[in-house]
């Protein structure tokens, strides 16, 4: 198949295979208000893995179709032409149903934190962050986020370990006095450790918990501008935390504040997790459909514990989490993801953004 612009773009304006919301959530790279989004796909968009709708990965189209590399050049053209009439598969296949032998995980799992029960100390307050650091390099921006906080707080650091671990402890316990640094093998994302520590019940003691993570998402253009916009929605700094943890805290309908433009809610991030999360609802008697799809983008979050207890009933544990295999969607992470916005409807509550916090906030301020 020749490649020609021209021809590309009439095949996929055709088809009308840009979903041009879906296209810009991911923050694509020199994509003005003057650039047409169908060109950017084709020059940069399609070469950076973006998606150009719901229903269709680049990557996952490669991967799927690997014995057909040496004729696919441009995945969406390919497809399009293709592809579908031949039955390939453009999306991440989901991950295997069979459960996980216990022999093939990380040794190291045998050597998780002892966490049972309530802490036995008493908490410094009624904040707690969470704050689980795979990538080392990235500690300090999550440390100088925290120091924005008003009031004390107890921090819980789950860390994968490896090389250059003692002075990553050394580090955390020199700016954070008290914190507790726990270790975790490489298994389940950010989302089983913040679940096991869930389960120990230590958490149900604040009033609210804020779950952080060195997120890099290398897979997208702008990976890093995501993650300081998650941080700094949550850690804004100033006297705005101060405003926003009073908002929260003072309204019982809350349950859980995530930073601006990062309550996903549209049907088309279900991705290949729609299936899961029913199932996965309905062993602790949830309907799926009593609620809407809205969850917290990128899996950071201040959350209330209302909606802990849910999980922890659950009852997850490491054999239920895949092997770490790069995936980019389709694990029980990714469905547990989208969960924690049903477990917040559930409890009764409410889940919004920074900036409807602020108007909660400046309306209560004029009555």
């Amino acid at each position: 198949m020749r490649f020609k612009i021209a021809d590309y773009a009439e095949c996929i304006e055709e088809n009308r295979s840009i979903d041009l919301n879906f296209y810009k959530a991911q923050r694509p790279r020199n994509l003005a208000a003057q650039i047409n989004p169908i060109a950017h796909y084709i020059l940069w968009g399609e070469s950076q893995g973006l998606w150009p709708n719901a229903n269709f990965s680049p990557a996952a189209y490669l991967a799927n179709n690997c014995g057909h590399a040496d004729e696919i050049k441009q995945p969406l053209w390919h497809y399009l032409e293709r592809g579908r009439n031949l039955g390939f598969n453009p999306i991440p296949l989901p991950p295997t149903t069979a459960p996980v032998d216990p022999m093939t995980l990380p040794a190291d799992l045998e050597a998780l934190p002892f966490l049972v029960g309530p802490a036995s100390k008493r908490t410094t307050g009624r904040l707690a962050v969470v704050a689980h650091v795979f990538h080392y390099d990235l500690w300090p921006e999550i440390a100088a986020a925290l120091t924005f906080l008003p009031e004390p707080f107890d921090l819980y650091c789950t860390v994968i370990k490896r090389e250059g671990f003692d002075q990553l402890e050394q580090d955390i316990q020199d700016k954070f006095r008290g914190a507790q640094v726990l270790c975790y093998p490489n298994h389940g994302r950010d989302i089983f450790p913040f679940v096991h520590l869930v389960n120990s019940g230590r958490l149900f003691n604040y009033a609210a918990i804020c779950k952080l993570h060195t997120k890099r998402s290398c897979h997208l253009p702008h990976g890093d501008q995501w993650r300081n916009e998650l941080i700094q929605g949550l850690l804004p700094g100033n006297e705005s935390t101060h405003s926003l943890l009073d908002a929260f805290l003072g309204d019982p309908s809350l349950g859980a504040w995530v930073s601006d433009g990062q309550l996903l809610r549209h049907r088309h991030f279900w991705g290949p997790n729609r299936e899961r999360v029913e199932h996965e609802l309905a062993r602790i008697g949830i309907k799926a459909n009593r609620y809407e799809l809205k969850f917290p983008g990128g899996s950071m979050f201040w959350i209330k514990p209302a909606a802990l207890h849910l999980l922890k009933g659950m009852d997850y544990n490491a054999l239920d989490f895949e092997r770490e295999e790069g995936q980019l969607d389709g694990t029980l992470a990714h469905a547990i993801e989208r969960i924690i916005g049903f477990l917040v409807q559930h409890s009764g509550q409410r889940l919004v953004e920074r900036a409807d916090l602020l108007g909660a906030k400046s309306s209560a301020n004029s009555i």
